[in-house]
C-alpha cells in the first residue's frame, strides 16, 4: 500500500524530513504541514491534523516519539513540540519557544516523563502527562538554536542517558537527575556536521546499549564499544 502523507500540502511545507514511527498496529508520520496516523496493515487514515508551520521550509529530524496515548511531534523546527492523542489525533498540550525550539534529536519516554535535546544541546526531562519540568543541563558550550550541537536520538539504558553531541564529546547523564557521569571524546574523522563550525568533531550516530556494552561510531569510520557503567 502506499499513503502520501503530503498530498495537497502546500510545497514549502511538504518535504519529508523525519521517518516514520511505528507502535503496535499504527505508523506515525509528518511533514511540516500535516501529521498522520494510518494502518499498518493497509494504509487507512485512522486519523490527520493539519498543521500551520510558520517556518515551513525547514523542518525538523526528530522522529514521533509514542507512548502512553501520546505521540509527540517535532514536524518544524520553529514551532515547538506538541502531543496529540494516538487514537483519535486530539490535541492534548503544545509547547513553544526557549527549549522546545529547534530539536532535532528524536525524544524518547521514561517512567512516564520525556526527555528531549534542542540544537543547543540542552537536555530536559518533563511529566509527559502534565508538561512539568524535572531537570535540565546544558552539554556544550556555546551552543544556540542554529548550532545543530545535538541531532541523533540518545540511547537509555540502566538508568543513564547517553547523549551523541557534535561538539566532541558523548556525555553520560543519570536520567533521573540530569547529573554527568561520563564523558567520551570523539576521534577527528573527514566529515563534520555541528553548523557554523566546519572543524568541529563530533558524534553524528545514534549510540546503542547492549547488555553491559555501550557502543557508538566515531566519524572515522570506527566503531567502539564500552562499558556502559565506567
Amino acid at each position: 500500500w502506499t499513503y502520501d502523507v503530503a498530498d495537497g500540502v502546500d510545497s514549502l511545507a511538504a518535504s519529508l524530513w523525519a521517518p516514520p514511527a511505528i507502535d503496535g498496529d499504527t505508523v506515525y508520520i509528518a511533514v511540516q504541514g500535516r501529521i498522520a496516523a494510518v494502518a499498518l496493515a493497509d494504509g487507512t487514515v485512522t486519523w490527520k491534523n493539519e498543521l500551520a508551520p510558520s517556518y515551513a521550509w525547514l523542518g525538523s529530524l526528530a522522529a514521533i516519539t509514542v507512548a502512553d496515548g501520546a505521540a509527540v511531534s517535532n514536524v518544524s523546527r520553529n514551532d515547538g513540540m506538541a502531543a496529540w492523542s494516538t487514537a483519535t489525533g486530539t490535541p492534548r498540550w503544545k509547547l513553544a519557544g526557549g527549549k522546545t525550539t529547534a530539536i532535532h534529536a528524536t525524544p524518547i519516554i521514561d517512567g512516564g516523563d520525556l526527555i528531549f535535546i534542542n540544537s543547543a544541546g540542552v537536555v530536559t526531562r518533563s511529566s509527559l502527562a502534565s508538561t512539568q519540568e524535572k531537570w535540565t543541563r546544558a552539554l556544550v558550550e556555546g551552543g544556540h538554536e542554529w548550532s545543530y550541537a545535538v541531532t541523533a536520538a540518545p540511547a537509555l539504558a540502566h538508568g543513564r542517558l547517553f547523549v551523541p553531541t557534535q561538539y566532541q564529546e558523548l556525555v553520560a547523564l543519570d536520567a533521573s537527575s540530569g547529573v554527568p557521569l561520563w564523558h567520551h571524546a570523539t576521534r577527528p574523522g573527514p566529515l563534520n556536521f555541528a553548523h557554523y563550525r566546519a572543524s568541529e568533531p563530533g558524534f553524528t550516530a545514534s549510540p546503542a546499549v547492549t547488555g553491559d556494552l555501550f557502543w557508538v561510531q566515531h566519524t572515522d569510520g570506527s566503531l567502539f564499544a564500552l562499558a556502559s557503567v565506567h
